[in-house]
């Protein structure tokens, strides 16, 4: 008899392949109301894979994986669905996947503050978009024309007497950051800081308030106090000193400036006299007041 051949040896077992560690991701679906949730993710995960987890977890169903986006801390972007989540990912933003109708409008005064300190500048911004160009004429507070304005997406720039102005624009273009002022001589200002305050309706109205009590029978410069209630009820007060002349519009500037998180705006708010009438914000100050906060509805 033949004998018969050996079995041949198994291969040799593929080692096997190490597990990658589950990492959480904190995902911030409302970054001003705190409201966040968390998911247990492998590195290489995708954004698509992400969205659908997300998606799975709302009880209500009412969540759709292409009405939304998931974006980085660092970028207004939506990352695309491809995207692969990698170890150092431990934060992502829920954001919205609609483009806006067109790039919102920047009309307004704004306020240029100085980042290492110093005086602050004003300008009076007109945006106009017309078939996709957007362009700016306005004014500098105190009369001075700006010529030769052009947003092109998130820069901006414009031209007032001999200087250039350029920025970039920040948080929906609510804010500028990257202000540099160049003169025509050469040499630089800033850098500053760029806040949006008011429309352009409210910055002409207290433009004009002060332009009347300069050319009108009220004294300027004599100082008096005002006394504010923000909640009279609990007698919740605070005071500052103003000259006569001065306008409401001017008392809600100085409220909103006060206001350390930066998120008071002046036109949020009305004041009102003690017998409860809303105040025009240019009604001037003509003496010692007693004011009440009126919150808009």
């Amino acid at each position: 008899d033949v004998p018969a051949e050996p079995a041949p040896a198994a291969a040799p077992a593929a080692p096997a392949k190490e597990k990658e560690e589950e990492m959480e991701v904190t995902v911030l679906i409302d970054v001003n109301l705190g409201m966040k949730t968390s998911l247990r993710l492998t590195p290489g995960t995708s954004i698509s894979a992400a969205k659908e987890m997300l998606a799975k977890a709302d009880a209500s169903g009412g969540t759709k994986v292409q009405e939304f986006g998931l974006r980085l801390p660092s970028s207004d972007k939506p990352l695309d669905d491809w995207y692969l989540i990698d170890k150092w990912t431990r934060e992502l933003h829920y954001c919205s996947l609609a483009p806006p109708v067109e790039p919102a409008n920047i009309s307004g005064k704004w306020k240029m503050n100085p980042v290492k300190g110093g005086d602050a500048a004003c300008f009076v911004l007109v945006h106009e978009q017309s078939g996709g160009n957007e362009t700016l004429k306005g004014w500098q507070e105190g009369g001075i024309d700006i010529w030769d304005g052009h947003v092109y997406g998130d820069t901006v720039e414009w031209k007032v007497g001999g200087c250039q102005i350029k920025a970039r624009l920040k948080d929906n273009r609510w804010r500028m950051v990257d202000v540099s002022a160049k003169m025509d001589q050469g040499w630089e200002l800033g850098p500053f800081t760029g806040e949006w305050v008011c429309t352009v309706d409210e910055a002409v109205a207290a433009q004009q308030a002060q332009q009347q009590a300069e050319a009108g029978g009220v004294a300027l410069g004599e100082d008096v106090e005002v006394t504010i209630f923000i909640d009279r009820s609990l007698d919740l007060s605070t005071s500052m000193t103003v000259k006569t002349g001065s306008t409401v519009w001017n008392i809600k500037e100085r409220l909103a400036g006060d206001d350390p998180t930066g998120k008071t705006q002046p036109q949020d708010f009305g004041l009102k006299s003690t017998d409860g009438t809303e105040l025009e914000d240019t009604v001037q100050i003509t003496g010692a007041w007693e004011l009440e906060i009126a919150m808009k509805t």
